[in-house]
């Protein structure tokens, strides 16, 4: 909200994309005027006359100059960089606008971009300062756009240099006598999180005050942090402005033309990738007792005995052992994993929402619980659990959503970028309404636990991206931790077979994994309904699905990425962003570690090159392949699956153990397998509805306790 005066005011909408002028009556608050932004207002601020008021546009990387008493756009100023930087800076976003301050004399604007990690440092043209000469002829709609000139009025505003700052910058302000400026930065580097708590606001009886009191859940370790700097003159904004282009490796400040070979290669060679995303872990929790890389055995609870796909894949093909996670959780994490960005809604609203205070994980295509991928006059009938109010959250903007290139709204997704190649997708579990598998049966609504969900007709998966909705199978089962991840293979092979029929396959797979997360013990069906259990039913469907593709007819045109979301519910030595990560397939190195620093941006950057597909937004843009993985003499490739010994104890139909290789559990590699009454009773109070509405404390140390024994001591600072 900017005040204007003590009766006047205008409100920003960041999921309507509005500025809403308000005024104050003696009968309230009265809704007037609505102006449409191009992007998500959320900061604003006026100038002294009251004649320009300034608002920083997230998603789209822009501050709009408004007249505030006619609520007329007066100039769009483009806030990513000075011209010529980014040449599609006006096109892609992810610089993350969010917060603006003024100089003194009102001439200059510092904008805070978030994803930058930069403050723009603008000078205004006359029109963005209110000021018009006699003799100017008034602007077109498209010079206003523009910010271009009209007649004979300085209205040009741009970026003159950009400011390095602390991760994620979060607000600016200036000193007022105009000789300095202070910047609030949202988050730091985490470093390693042996003891991965957090304090949360519900203390239950498996909570462990000192893991607690160590304060190493990752956004706890994220420290945000307040920088103060002198006023920098011309030469010396020059000189930042080239440090932040060498920190985000602007175009011709980074050497690309290896890499630039390399996927031209691989383009013309990959005609389809299998991208499977997972839940939650951290290198050190499941690949930790690898005996290559750098891992930690000490902090290991998901040995080979239990993840022996895991295992075999890293030491067969390439061991990533310097792979970071870019969310934190999976708010932030499944914005990363499938738009290589947040925006800055998500980025403000994830910690809060997982302090436990409130607020709803709108991350996936729901906002408030409603899934705003239907329009509002359709939502009841997709689910009759939701509201059928047309008024509600009306349309179908999702807050979270980041845009795709030219500002399409909450088009800036992994399917969106395929999609407007012309590659064929096919959705198994990405971005689905989740309402109708944790309702009582009592309401007639909820979705059975069906394993063959195609033979009955049955509709398991209701998209939340109007985009997914017609290349998403039904019968594919989302986010539910009663369920294995068997059956989830059995679906998706029944259509990869088709595919293999017809000769022909979706260019993009998008595959979920989800039951390496753990939970709904009890509920848990076939037997699958231990830590143990789920974690060996996630790592053989891993290992069925890489094997299909193995000896299926596109074997040597398939790469496979897999990664985790995020790695908050696990330990690690390194940093609480490590996590494990994958690429299989041809033209892969085989027996190889590579250390080279990645992140889940470097992963969707391969994958876009990989499938030929253009950036989502800056990040993706400017990141650089894991060109590292590749060997373009690795022609064939071929995998056997792992069994675990603990799979043997269940109801899932396996073939013989003379038929299979079976891990067995190796002496001292873990404690004897708990029961379902075990895990049950240790996870009593979590809710496991949807991904992360944990207690994590309480959690990991009762993943710590079950799977490593009440005599082992839960780890300390390295």
């Amino acid at each position: 909200v900017l005040w204007l005066s003590s009766t006047e005011a205008l409100v920003a909408s960041q999921r309507d994309r509005q500025v809403i002028a308000l005024s104050l009556t003696t009968g309230g608050l009265k809704a007037g005027a609505r102006m449409a932004m191009r992007g998500q207002p959320v900061a604003m601020a006026a100038n002294k006359r009251g004649n320009r008021v300034y608002v920083a546009l997230d998603n789209s990387d822009a501050v709009a100059v408004i007249n505030p008493i006619k609520l007329t756009l007066v100039e769009t100023i483009a806030t990513a960089a000075p011209k010529g930087m980014l040449p599609k800076g006006d096109k892609l976003g992810g610089a993350g606008t969010n917060a603006l301050a003024l100089s003194p004399d009102g001439r200059t604007l510092f904008v805070s971009n978030g994803g930058e990690n930069a403050v723009a440092v603008i000078r205004f043209g006359d029109g963005a300062q209110g000021r018009r000469p006699a003799t100017a002829k008034v602007m077109t709609e498209a010079e206003r756009e523009g910010g271009g000139k009209a007649g004979n009025v300085a209205t040009h505003s741009a970026v003159m240099g950009l400011i390095p700052t602390g991760w994620y910058p979060t607000g600016v302000a200036v000193r007022a006598d105009g000789k300095g400026l202070y910047v609030i930065n949202g988050k730091s580097p985490s470093g390693p999180n042996p003891k991965g708590c957090r304090n949360n606001l519900v203390v239950g009886e498996d909570d462990d005050p000192t893991c607690k009191a160590a304060q190493q859940y990752v956004w706890q370790l994220e420290k945000a942090g307040f920088l103060t700097l002198p006023m920098p003159g011309g030469a010396e904004l020059g000189r930042l402005t080239r440090q932040v282009a060498i920190n985000d490796h602007f175009p011709g400040y980074a050497d690309t033309a290896a890499d630039d070979r390399l996927m031209g290669e691989l383009r013309a060679r990959i005609k389809h990738v299998i991208y499977v995303v997972k839940e939650n872990r951290s290198y050190d929790q499941v690949l930790g007792d690898l005996e290559v890389g750098n891992g930690d055995p000490k902090l290991n609870i998901l040995p080979d005995a239990i993840s022996p796909n895991h295992h075999a894949l890293a030491r067969e093909f390439v061991t990533l052992d310097n792979f970071y996670d870019s969310g934190e959780s999976s708010n932030t994490g499944w914005n990363w994993t499938t738009a290589a960005r947040t925006n800055d809604y998500t980025e403000r609203e994830a910690p809060v929402n997982y302090a436990g205070r409130g607020l709803q994980y709108d991350q996936e295509g729901t906002n408030r619980g409603i899934n705003v991928g239907y329009p509002a006059d359709q939502r009841h009938q997709a689910n009759t659990l939701s509201p059928d109010d047309v008024d509600l959250l009306a349309g179908v903007n999702d807050v979270a959503g980041p845009d795709g290139p030219g500002g399409e709204a909450g088009a800036g997704y992994i399917w969106d970028a395929a999609i407007r190649a012309h590659k064929a997708v096919r959705n198994y579990g990405f971005y689905g309404d989740l309402t109708r598998y944790a309702v009582p049966a009592s309401t007639g609504v909820k979705i059975p636990l069906e394993r063959d969900p195609r033979s009955k007709n049955l509709t398991v998966l209701y998209p939340t991206k109007a985009a997914l909705m017609a290349v998403t199978d039904p019968y594919y089962r989302g986010f539910d931790q009663a369920f294995p991840d068997y059956w989830r293979f059995k679906e998706w092979e029944h259509e990869y077979d088709g595919y293999a029929a017809a000769g022909k396959a979706p260019e993009l797979t998008l595959l979920r994994l989800a039951h390496d997360h753990f939970g709904n013990f009890a509920q848990g069906i076939d037997g699958i309904n231990t830590v143990e259990t789920e974690m060996a039913d996630n790592d053989y469907a891993l290992g069925l699905i890489v094997e299909k593709v193995a000896k299926g007819p596109f074997a040597k045109d398939t790469l496979i990425f897999v990664v985790e979301d995020d790695a908050q519910d696990g330990p690690d030595h390194v940093d609480s962003h490590r996590s494990i990560a994958y690429v299989i397939g041809p033209y892969v190195k085989q027996h190889v570690v590579v250390s080279n620093t990645y992140t889940t941006v470097s992963m969707v950057k391969t994958i876009e090159q990989v499938l030929g597909l253009a950036p989502m937004g800056l990040p993706d843009a400017l990141a650089r392949p894991m060109s590292a993985v590749f060997d373009l003499s690795k022609t064939d490739w071929s995998y056997r699956p792992r069994i675990a010994e603990v799979l043997r104890t269940t109801a899932l139909p396996l073939p013989p153990p003379a038929q299979a290789k079976t891990t067995a559990n190796a002496a001292g590699a873990i404690r004897p397998f708990r029961s379902e009454a075990y895990w049950t009773a240790a996870m009593v109070g979590q809710d496991f509805s949807e991904e992360d509405r944990l207690n994590t404390a309480a959690f990991n140390r009762a993943l710590w306790r079950g799977l490593k024994g009440e005599s082992a001591p839960y780890p300390g600072t390295r």
